[in-house]
């Protein structure tokens, strides 16, 4: 076989084992954050098909699912899948650049250096530091699975409109569109990127149908955004939450700061705790900045030229994120993980042409540039790869994660909160007081409970951490008053009500106990500590059927609480079955 038709299948695999070889330095890290919220207490990640109600990104809960039932929350499996979705996310991205290089249009200009200019921008990305919370994050697997999707979608459409509008590839790329979108909606903007990638860069043909095909596949997100799911609790409009205006404004900042960390990805942060704006007056610059990019981008983008396409790519893939629907967490560097790709390719592009321009006139061979891109290349790949391995090592633990945020981002009190949570799970009580009072100092002195915010939600789990703390100190009635605040100022905190339910009924049963639990998993369904304590409840009064339910619920969790129910379950069976056997001899 000819060698230079094997060159692309060789670089393709090299980019791809040098990922694999980049993020392996992360495999053994612990699960942090919402990995346990998400995994490791996630009482529906063994039941199929419950794993997969109520989510709006089921195709990524059923890959938790089948890693649960094959290896339990052993790390190290989870950790494999991503690294392989971003490793295939990789080839696919250098098959589309080296495809798209080789275009008519381009195969003068770009054609013999197509394949390493493609392997470049592939490697870079893909090992960028930027990347490591979609990857190494291991609940963040929707971002990378969406972006791998994304990439097979236009994959496969330039497949099909390259070759004759073949209708395998082009049912493949609405296919893979709607995976992507089952994985996490942000895909819906992926329908308009090939569009707009058809219209910038194809010959003109007759695959309108096709387009209309994907643009069919925007109903995926669309209908489960329209049910009940997880995310209502996290993004939408209201519930405490900045206005679309107050949220766009602060998003002027936040991507400016994004396109600061393409270049100089340090220093990263997991929990920024960004502050919205005030007004139009605070980013007039960054707003005029991004405004002048976005017009000069579809401008480019209507005269056919690539750097349109590209400043158009940027803002699409940003634009479900980064627009004028309030998330909570106004800055996260996951968002980043497709927009990463435009930014690079650009980048890329411009050293090459700065290199052709250098050369043309110094009389350089194509051969000579090619050696001088050698080192740039190699340099900025060894720099990345340090930066990316050394912050695969931050994710090796949670208290490291936390002091990281607090180095970066000294005011965030999420971390100092998350800091005392650890140091309470391990007994060290003076330390969790202190980074207790530490969060209770910086907030407000009345937190009203009519007004749902990241503010109330701070102080209400701080204070339901606190009153755990009294709690095991042997401080009753402090606990009491602790866990009470906290069910005073937020409506969402189930564990709250647990806790204070359990206070409550230390000395006798309480009426007010069962009406916390009750609405405990009215909060949280699956909540085993509340099921427990309802089963409890329901066994001394003698109501057995019910005892069943509730305990049925804490048994499919995780934990002395599920084992102690599922035995609490045997012996309800063992003594309601031979009672109906003493009924039966007597008949």
């Amino acid at each position: 076989m000819n060698s230079k038709l094997r060159l692309p299948q060789v670089l393709g695999v090299a980019v791809a084992l040098l990922t694999i070889a980049v993020f392996s330095t992360g495999v053994r890290g612990q699960m942090i954050f919402d990995d346990y919220r998400g995994i490791v207490a996630n009482s529906d990640i063994a039941h199929f098909p419950d794993v997969l109600l109520g989510s709006t990104r089921p195709l990524t809960e059923l890959t938790f699912f089948i890693n649960y039932a094959l290896h339990g929350a052993a790390v190290v499996p989870y950790h494999v899948v991503n690294i392989l979705i971003h490793a295939l996310a990789t080839v696919l991205l250098f098959g589309i650049v080296r495809r798209t290089l080789q275009l008519p249009r381009f195969k003068e200009r770009y054609g013999v250096a197509a394949p390493w200019l493609a392997a470049t921008a592939a490697a870079t990305w893909a090992i960028h530091p930027l990347q490591t919370e979609s990857v190494t994050y291991i609940v963040q697997r929707a971002e990378s699975m969406a972006g791998m999707f994304a990439l097979l979608a236009l994959y496969a459409f330039l497949r099909g409109a390259t070759g004759s509008c073949d209708r395998r590839w082009m049912w493949g790329a609405a296919a893979a569109a709607m995976l992507g979108m089952l994985s996490k909606p942000v895909v819906i903007v992926v329908p308009l990127l090939i569009l707009l990638y058809d219209l910038t860069f194809l010959e003109r043909g007759n695959r309108w149908r096709w387009h209309v095909a994907l643009l069919a596949t925007c109903l995926v997100p669309v209908v489960l955004l329209a049910l009940p799911n997880e995310s209502s609790t996290s993004a939408g409009f209201g519930a405490g939450r900045p206005g679309p205006w107050v949220y766009l404004l602060t998003q002027c900042d936040v991507v400016v700061h994004y396109i600061r960390l393409c270049f100089w990805p340090d220093p990263l942060c997991i929990d920024y705790g960004w502050a919205p704006v005030r007004g139009l007056g605070d980013v007039w610059c960054t707003g005029i900045a991004l405004a002048v990019v976005a017009l000069l981008s579809v401008w480019l983008a209507r005269q056919r030229r690539g750097t349109g396409y590209l400043g158009c790519w940027f803002l699409l893939a940003l634009a479900p994120t980064s627009s004028v629907i309030p998330i909570d967490d106004l800055a996260a560097e996951r968002r980043m993980y497709l927009a990463l790709a435009a930014v690079i390719l650009l980048a890329v592009l411009a050293g090459w042409e700065a290199l052709r321009w250098g050369g043309a006139r110094l009389k350089w061979s194509v051969g000579q540039r090619a050696a001088l891109a050698v080192l740039p290349v190699v340099t900025v790949l060894a720099l990345l790869v340090t930066m990316t391995v050394q912050r695969n090592g931050v994710y090796g633990s949670e208290a490291k994660m936390w002091r990281d945020v607090l180095t970066t981002r000294p005011e965030n009190m999420r971390a100092r909160l998350g800091l005392g949570a650890l140091a309470l799970a391990q007994g060290l009580f003076d330390e969790a007081e202190s980074e207790f009072a530490a969060v209770l100092q910086r907030l407000p002195d009345e937190i009203p409970a009519d007004r749902p915010s990241p503010v109330s939600t701070l102080y209400s789990l701080t204070q339901t951490n606190l009153g755990v703390l009294r709690e095991q100190q042997g401080r009753f009635d402090e606990a009491e008053s602790c866990f009470r605040e906290a069910v005073r100022v937020s409506t969402r905190n189930a564990d709250a009500r647990v806790n204070l339910g359990i206070v409550l009924s230390r000395a006798q049963s309480s009426p007010e106990s069962k009406r916390l639990w009750e609405e405990a998993i009215g909060i949280e369904p699956h909540h085993t500590k509340a099921r427990f304590c309802l089963g409890w409840q329901a066994l001394k009064e003698g109501d057995v059927d019910l005892a069943r339910e509730h305990l049925g619920h804490a048994a499919r969790g995780r934990g002395e609480l599920a084992d102690r129910s599922r035995d609490l379950l045997a012996q309800v069976s063992g003594t309601v079955g031979h009672k109906k056997a003493q009924n039966s001899q007597k008949d």
